[in-house]
């Protein structure tokens, strides 16, 4: 374990204060030992005198307090695999006396911390959440806070992660655990893809004067990797520097310094830089003598691009015979295999990785695979990152064995392996793995073509090592306080976990921030070049300028297309990039068309991502085709039901083109899929970009729906409601709009204002509402008559629900209501009896949907949508909940063009796919 120097400064503070009785116990001298070289930081000298003292004098009135040093001693010293387990049976010898023994808290918090070192994460969750229930005014609660909110982070569930933040901050704010959570807070706001608002929070914490150097670095590095992932290295770059410049002979902050380092070789790595970073490599060992695993994992791999084999296999056989490697085994293997690929050597790599990774064929299907890697429990197994490079790596490797030989086999397997991958990471969430998988997506597919790229140039895909864990370090040398109030509270800072945790199996929701491992486990991620343009290297294909090339990125179309730069190669040398023309983007763009028109959006697909990989300097070479190829692509691959690759590319579209009508189109599908998957904020956020200011985005009624609905699911009623209100006021035509109007009404009616509420419904009801939305629009104006006493539009209301609408999810309601009306003065027939009025033989003919009844109570609160396939786009949840859908006759105007249709716009600005005539609804 790597000493992390804040664990001397913020050491415990607190001494116990005891009075010297008038006789010493037996075994006083022992205790007061291991206590001593407890607080001095000596572990295993603690571990042995207390040891001692409760074995010898189990019957002493002090066995609890040296039950509770030994257990904290055990935790702290953590050098073997048992300590944390051992640690709990003394803390459990404490607990199981009840809580009136005075030594009773301690215990239990140092139990809870106990689960929190192992990184179950789940049960120290229950007991941290326990400990809150039982103390909830300790001074423990601080690091209670804290340590809940890294829980709730690493299973996924943020919003309950910042609220624990935000208490802690809150009820203690003087706590030194304060800046770690805005730190941990920025972080999660980066996490969910806003970088602008990240970055504000990091560089506050920069400029406060307040934060400690250790946090400035801390938050330093977090803007780096953001940067890095927002493909901006040459931001990067500087922001490292000047940390380490300012702080470079600060010998308390040796570790920060190195990680700082180990970013900025990242950056340089990812411009291609590869002497450039491996002399920064080399600065972090000078720094201590020694070079840290993770380092050492990127040196590696630096070696390999730079076609230094040899060296690369010296140092791993350094790196396999040491203490970490033996530990981390399957990381090494994994070095190897990409050793053994690099040497085309590509039996031994698929060989090893195969009994790593146990992919396994599922259903009746043989091509369908899932890892069975998690299942082994395997001694310190892969990190999630450090799985999806190896697993990639095994598809890489058939997929180069396919190019050299062409076995059909080789190829189903490489594919089948990609998918299993794909699927594995579809619940992760997390940035950096979306950038590996795009990296192996690139490279698999490129050698599978040309079999010479897997030694011609690198095949290690550029990822930084994903979150860096920024939890702050110390505090196992606590001193236990003596009594259950918080007067004798210890300075306490968490501990840093250890080890690795297996991110669960594949495919059920793994936790989404990195361990430790992020630092000293994902070496395998740390790899080469930016998303689209690391892809695609051949000893052929030219390189350009990466700050140029970055610049670009973040400043889409600043670069004119095509321009002709400069950038040595691996060996020195000094090649020209070849650009992408305008005229072979078109002719890629036209072909891909034609497939995709005829229905082979594999063939279609596959083209359209060896014109994104011909260049390096694709989203420069020729920007209107380069957005256009990119979004027919994403729309092929969800064709192909790769969502996962399809967010990616329209990710990329909305970071290389952000102004474009495609991004606005590329904002719309990923809203639409976060919305598919419950992911309310996310569909916010994009389905904002794509409305926002678009009057001339085809969908725009879609989107301002959904993201009514959203908005609507998340509380914010008002924002919602101006949704809504667009489609209402400008677009009349929409499928959408009477389901809007209902929607509009219901806020209304909510709000008390019936009159408001009844004109919207009439007027839905006169123009012609969407059938599907007929039956919701009768019973809310059957509820607003209700409520206003007017039982003889009630009644006309349910009345012709219950007659023309019999499947509606409203049926059963609306008769309890007209059983429940009063008795007018002139009763009318039975329901059954009665002729239909004008209005009723007005009403489009009911639709055959059938959905689970309401309650009996439902009001106007929140209706179940009947379940429909009926969806407005492929996108669209089937069955979302309160949320009727466009019935079939209706959907038509807002599904994908014909094939003829996408022909004859085949030079329109915005891809052929995604356009229609909607003259007629422009605002």
């Amino acid at each position: 374990m790597r000493e992390h120097p804040l664990s001397r400064i913020l050491l415990a503070t607190f001494l116990l204060m005891i009075c010297a009785p008038l006789a010493a116990a037996p075994g006083d001298d022992l205790l007061a030992e291991g206590q001593n070289a407890y607080s001095s930081g000596n572990y295993d000298l603690a571990v042995t005198k207390l040891e001692s003292f409760v074995q010898q004098y189990s019957a002493s009135s002090d066995r609890n307090k040296g039950e509770l040093y030994l257990g904290c001693a055990y935790l702290a010293r953590n050098a073997q695999a048992s300590d944390t387990a051992t640690a709990r049976t003394h803390f459990n010898y404490i607990l199981t006396q009840g809580s009136n023994v005075k030594e009773y808290r301690d215990a239990f918090f140092h139990n809870a911390r106990s689960y929190f070192n192992e990184e179950d994460y789940s049960s120290a969750r229950t007991q941290l959440t326990q400990f809150l229930s039982q103390y909830p005014t300790d001074n423990f609660n601080q690091y209670v806070y804290y340590y809940l909110g890294v829980c709730e982070s690493k299973v996924g569930t943020f919003d309950q992660a910042l609220a624990y933040y935000a208490r802690c901050e809150k009820e203690f704010p003087n706590s030194p655990l304060v800046g770690y959570c805005r730190l941990e807070s920025a972080i999660i706001q980066g996490r969910k893809g806003d970088y602008q608002a990240a970055d504000k929070a990091l560089l506050k914490i920069v400029e406060d004067s307040n934060s400690t150097p250790e946090l400035v670095g801390q938050a330093t590095i977090q803007r780096a990797l953001f940067l890095l992932l927002q493909n901006r290295p040459q931001d990067a770059i500087p922001l490292l520097d000047a940390f380490f410049q300012k702080y470079r002979n600060d010998a308390t902050l040796v570790v920060t310094l190195q990680d700082a380092l180990l970013y900025e070789a990242y950056a340089y790595f990812a411009q291609r830089d590869f002497q450039r970073a491996l002399n920064i490599v080399d600065e972090i060992e000078r720094l201590d003598s020694t070079l840290p695993p993770e380092s050492a994992s990127l040196k590696l791999k630096l070696y390999l691009c730079m076609k230094n084999v040899d060296a690369a296999e010296s140092l791993l056989a350094n790196l396999a015979a040491s203490t970490y490697g033996k530990e981390n085994a399957d990381e090494i293997t994994s070095y190897r295999a990409m050793v053994s690929v690099a040497k085309k050597d590509y039996n031994s790599a698929i060989q090893s990785l195969f009994q790593m990774l146990q992919p396994v064929a599922v259903g009746a299907s043989s091509t369908e695979l899932e890892f069975r890697y998690y299942e082994q429990n395997r001694p310190n197994p892969l990190s999630a990152l450090g799985f999806v490079e190896s697993a990639g790596l095994l598809a890489i490797a058939y997929a180069a064995r396919y190019g050299a030989n062409k076995a059909e086999s080789d190829n189903v397997a490489q594919e089948a392996l990609y998918q299993a991958l794909v699927k594995y990471t579809q619940n992760l969430n997390d940035p950096a793995i979306s950038m590996a998988l795009k990296g192996i997506d690139g490279a698999r597919q490129k050698v599978a073509s040309n079999p010479s790229v897997s030694q011609d140039a690198p095949l290690v895909v550029f990822t930084p090592n994903g979150f860096v864990d920024t939890r702050p370090v110390g505090g196992d040398g606590i001193v236990p306080s003596t009594g259950s109030s918080g007067s004798n509270f210890v300075s306490y800072v968490p501990s840093n976990s250890q080890g690795t945790t297996a991110p669960g199996k594949p495919g059920q929701g793994q936790p989404n921030q990195p361990n430790k491992g992020s630092q000293n486990q994902n070496q395998n991620q740390n790899q080469n070049q930016n998303q689209n343009q690391n892809q695609n290297q051949n000893q052929n294909q030219n390189q350009t300028n990466s700050g140029t090339a970055s610049q670009n990125q973040s400043n889409p179309g600043t670069q004119p297309p095509n321009q002709t730069q400069t950038v040595p190669s691996a060996e020195g040398e000094s090649i020209a990039p070849t650009p992408l023309t305008a005229t072979e983007a078109r002719d890629y763009l036209q072909r891909a068309t034609d497939y995709y028109t005829n229905l082979d959006f594999t063939r279609a697909n596959e083209l359209l991502l060896e014109a994104m990989t011909k260049s390096e300097t694709f989203w420069q070479d020729c920007p209107a085709e380069a957005t256009r190829i990119a979004l027919l692509r994403a729309i092929s691959l969800l064709e192909l039901g790769k969502r996962s690759e399809a967010q990616m590319t329209c990710e990329d579209i909305l970071s290389y083109a952000p102004t474009t009508q495609e991004a606005a189109v590329a904002a719309y599908y990923l809203g639409m899929l976060a919305d598919s998957i419950g992911r309310r904020d996310d569909a916010v956020k994009y389905l904002s970009l794509a409305t926002r200011g678009r009057n001339d985005f085809p969908y725009a009624d879609v989107a301002l729906y959904y993201l009514g609905t959203n908005e609507y699911e998340r509380g914010n009623i008002d924002v919602a409601a101006q949704n809504f209100a667009r489609v209402y006021r400008d677009y009349p035509q929409s499928p959408y709009w009477s389901h809007c109007v209902w929607r509009l009404a219901k806020v209304q009616a909510d709000r008390g204002d019936d009159v408001a509420a009844e004109t919207l419904v009439n007027e839905a009801l006169r123009r012609g509402a969407d059938s599907s939305i007929i039956d919701y629009l009768l019973f809310l104006k059957g509820e607003i008559a209700l409520r206003t006493a007017d039982y003889e539009k009630a009644e006309i209301a349910f009345d012709m629900l219950v007659d023309q609408y019999p499947s509606s999810v409203w049926y059963s309601s609306a008769r309890n209501r007209l059983a429940a009306i009063p008795s007018l003065p002139s009763p009318s027939a039975p329901s059954s009896q009665k002729k239909a009025t004008p209005a009723k033989e007005a009403l489009p003919p009911a639709t055959t949907t059938q959905a689970s009844q309401p309650s009996e109570n439902t009001t106007l609160h929140k209706p179940q949508a009947p379940a429909s396939s009926n969806s407005p786009r492929p996108l669209a949840p089937s069955g979302a909940e309160s949320r009727p859908l466009p019935s079939k006759s209706a959907e038509t105007s807002v599904r994908l063009p014909s094939a003829t249709d996408l022909r004859e716009r085949a030079e329109n600005s915005i891809p052929q796919e995604l356009r229609q005539s909607r003259s007629s609804r422009n605002p």
